[in-house]
């Protein structure tokens, strides 16, 4: 939000920026203008006249303390020990002595109030004369403020201002002291959001009567107060307002004349701050600037400090620019010159340097983190100042940095290193946080070699678990890494996986049941894990294994458990599940699950609505035994489900192809015609099915195992369509093409084998076609030692002979002849 649209909606700032822009532009505020809005905007005015009995008790001594009698009977004595026993009541630092001592500071103004008339009515002028020092009023505003701050007493910041005024009616002037401690009371206790209004509030009265009284002026502490109140509030125009009032500052000293006024390190400090709590994408350049500012200040007691170069070192260093590790490593660099030409003032410390080796190491920059510490280690060998001896902090940005830049085994060294030191000195402020052991976890299960991957994350997840057990509970993995090392195991081929992951929820039900702590309790997220691994599996208990998870998750929901509710995704991969294994009633099972989702879905389940990969995965249990039939039926369904409002289950070409599928396992002698067909009659959809790949190579095959006389022409021609979509043919596409070939009676038969050939032996040749893997790949020769090409047969045949399984298959698939 601008400064401009805050104003016009919020009356208060409206009126307190008039008076900030006259201050800018004139060095003063006009004395005129603030009367006229004082009374709107005072938050604290009194609305009927002021008693002491609102506020304390009468009797405000003690048994042991001297009467003072009627206003106007104290002598010098008594005014000297009520004095005395004010600053002893406030040493008490209590609500009572507090109380006692307000009750002193208010009877010692009304007898200066009583004086100061008298000694105007007296002509001879022998009366008494008494003002109360401005050192009591601030004696008992500190010590309400330190009672304020620590809970002890319970007078709101409002209430003191009110008897700040009454005394203020009565000739009791607060001096700029006064107003600098009752804002920070208000700082440090109350509301944040709340506490720069009132700030502000007493800035601008105060500036009003420094207008009619120069004595009245604000000081640099006050000033910086605001700011402070301001930079702590968090408030969306906490920056604008800390800049504009640190504007104001230099341009009253520099302009106005207001030597005490002048902006100080620690005004900058606070405007640093405001910035530093805004979430402005700004606030990183904003800090820089005003570092810059601060560098080339003209004010005395403006110097750029470790504070000041700390705020702007952590902006950039947490900031999302690209450029924000770079920015923060040349501040510190500049400390390092600074610090070494003399000034101890900006001399940094390890910590300086564990935040920006950690902004690289987010970054997965390991080389400048190297560099870093390479640096501080040098430092710390060559001054022996403990400032720069490396912190485990540094240590522990190093291993952020190893583990984002892939380095996971590196960063575990350093974990190890940690983990033992802090084990073996039995000190837990050294224990490396979970963090640094979710970032190897996490740089783990992102391995290349699967296997590794989920074995390497499994072991860190374990080490959390055990040094939780044995007496760091703030280890204790969280669900989210069981999900990730889970993840890891559900990505493999090892047989294992599934019994792996289930292991890891037992895992968690076993520590949630000893710690009662929400984060590791078991989530729906790693039971469609196990359900994923599971599908994946080939093995003959996995269907059971994947009901029996389903069946748990629905148990669990039921009880209370709103993360355990089965989703499509986990119905989906026990559909899968099925559909992959050997069971002669997978087909109908996969069926069973799809009409029971849909009859969920009729009863008010929407998120269990069959979509269009359910569909397929029910189509493709039933393709893959021949039954055109169901496989029809299903595409049928799932046509009239997307036509009335089911968006999930648009068909498209993968879907189509199953049914080609379906077709070309049938033992139909006319499937091949029928796929013809159905290849023609795509186009009369009206579902924009444009064929791919998968349906090139569907038809090839159907026509390949085709005892029809053009079943030669029809491999030919759709393998021509396949290259002319420039689709990549498989070493299958053109096995199938030259072994209908082959069978074909047609006399040109073999020369069109062998150019079939050549052009696949071409493109092997020059890295276009992917080497097969060995089945294909003896199919391959099965298919060119049946056909009748010359010399070519008799190479396969050798090749066939000399095959062992799961050998090295050669990128040229065939010897140069």
């Amino acid at each position: 939000m601008n400064f401009s649209s805050y104003l016009s909606r919020n009356k208060y700032f409206a009126q307190n920026t008039v008076l900030k822009i006259c201050a800018f532009q004139t060095s003063r505020i006009g004395a005129s203008k603030t009367a006229r809005v004082w009374e709107s905007i005072s938050p604290v005015a009194v609305t009927k006249p002021f008693s002491t009995q609102n506020l304390l008790p009468q009797k405000f001594y003690n048994v042991e303390s001297p009467e003072l009698g009627p206003v106007g009977t104290m002598s010098r004595e008594a005014i000297q020990d009520a004095e005395e026993s004010l600053v002893s009541f406030v040493t008490q630092r209590d609500h009572q002595g507090f109380e006692k001592a307000l009750s002193i500071l208010i009877r010692l103004v009304e007898e200066q109030q009583f004086l100061l008339l008298k000694s105007n009515r007296d002509e001879k002028g022998d009366a008494i004369s008494y003002h109360v020092n401005p050192f009591l009023l601030n004696q008992v505003v500190d010590c309400w403020r330190i009672c304020w701050k620590d809970n002890i007493i319970d007078t709101k910041p409002t209430k003191v201002l009110e008897i700040i005024e009454h005394l203020e009616n009565m000739g009791m002037v607060p001096d700029s002291r006064t107003l600098t401690l009752i804002m920070d009371g208000i700082i440090l206790r109350g509301d944040r959001h709340e506490a720069p209004l009132l700030a502000q509030w007493l800035l601008d009265r105060r500036m009003d009567q420094a207008d009619k009284d120069s004595e009245l002026r604000p000081d640099t502490v006050m000033f910086t107060n605001v700011i402070r109140a301001w930079s702590k509030s968090r408030r969306l125009e906490a920056p604008e307002m800390a800049e504009g009032i640190l504007q104001l500052m230099y341009d009253l000293y520099e302009n106005g004349g207001w030597t005490d006024s002048g902006p100080n390190t620690l005004s900058y400090g606070a405007t640093m701050e405001a910035w530093a709590n805004s979430r402005s994408p700004e606030a990183s350049a904003k800090m820089h600037k005003l570092l810059e500012d601060m560098k080339h200040s003209r004010v005395n007691a403006v110097r750029p400090d470790r504070v000041s170069y700390v705020y702007v070192i952590n902006s950039w260093a947490n900031s999302h620019s690209v450029t924000g590790p770079d920015r923060a490593n040349e501040l510190l660099q500049e400390m390092l010159q600074l610090y070494n030409n003399g000034n101890d003032d900006v001399a940094p410390d390890s910590s300086i340097f564990s935040r920006v080796i950690l902004a690289y190491a987010r970054r997965g920059n390991v080389e400048k983190p190297e560099d870093l510490m390479e640096q501080l280690q040098d430092m710390y060998s060559s001054t022996g100042d403990p400032r720069f001896r490396p912190s485990d902090d540094c240590w522990k940005a190093m291993i952020i940095g190893l583990a984002k830049s892939g380095s996971p085994a590196e960063a575990q060294g350093l974990l190890d290193e940690l983990i033992e030191r802090a084990l073996m000195e039995e000190d837990h402020r050294i224990m490396p946080k979970r963090s640094y052991f979710v970032d190897i976890l996490v740089a783990w299960s992102k391995d290349k070699n699967r296997l590794r991957a989920a074995e390497q994350s499994q072991k860190v997840l374990m080490r959390l678990l055990d040094l939780a057990r044995a007496g760091y509970p703030q280890l204790l993995p969280d669900a989210k890494s069981f999900e990730t090392v889970a993840r890891a195991w559900s990505k493999t081929t090892n047989r294992q996986a599934a019994r792996n992951i289930e292991s890891l929820i037992l895992l968690m039900d076993k520590a949630f049941k000893d710690t009662q702590t929400e984060i590791v309790k078991p989530r729906g997220k790693i039971m469609d894990l196990a359900l994923v691994a599971w599908s994946r599996s080939n093995q003959d208990e996995a269907p059971d294994r994947a009901e029996a998870l389903v069946k748990e998750m629905e148990v669990r929901f039921a009880d209370g458990d709103k993360s355990m509710m089965p989703t499509r995704g986990s119905f989906t991969s026990l559909m899968l599940t099925w559909q992959r294994s050997s069971r002669d009633n997978a087909s109908m099972r996969v069926q069973q699950i799809l009409d029971m989702l849909q009859k969920k879905y009729n009863e008010g389940a929407n998120q269990l609505r069959p979509d269009l990969y359910m569909y397929s995965v029910a189509m493709d249990s039933f393709a893959q035994q021949g039954n055109v039939a169901e496989t029809q039926a299903l595409f049928d369904r799932m046509q009239k489900d997307y036509s009335t409002g089911n968006h999930e289950a648009k068909p498209d070409i993968q879907a189509y192809n199953i049914v080609l599928k379906a077709i070309a396992f049938s033992k139909d002698p006319k499937k091949a015609q029928k796929a013809e067909s159905l290849f023609e009659k795509n186009c009369s959809l009206g579902l924009e099915l444009v064929p791919n790949r998968q349906t090139f190579i569907q038809m090839i095959s159907v026509w390949s195992f085709s005892n029809h006389p053009n079943a030669a022409d029809k491999c030919e021609y759709y393998f021509s369509e396949m290259k002319r979509h420039r689709f990549e043919a498989t070493v299958g596409c053109y096995t199938n093409v030259i072994d209908s070939l082959t069978k074909s009676k047609d006399p040109n038969a073999v020369h069109r084998a062998e150019q079939v050939l050549g052009m696949l032996l071409n493109d092997a040749k020059e890295g276009k076609i992917k080497t097969p893997f060995h089945k294909p790949y003896k199919k391959f020769l099965q298919t060119i030692a049946r056909s009748k090409i010359p010399r070519r047969n008799v190479q396969a045949q050798q090749l066939l002979s000399s095959l062992v399984p799961n050998s090295r298959i050669p990128r040229t698939l065939l010897p140069n002849l």
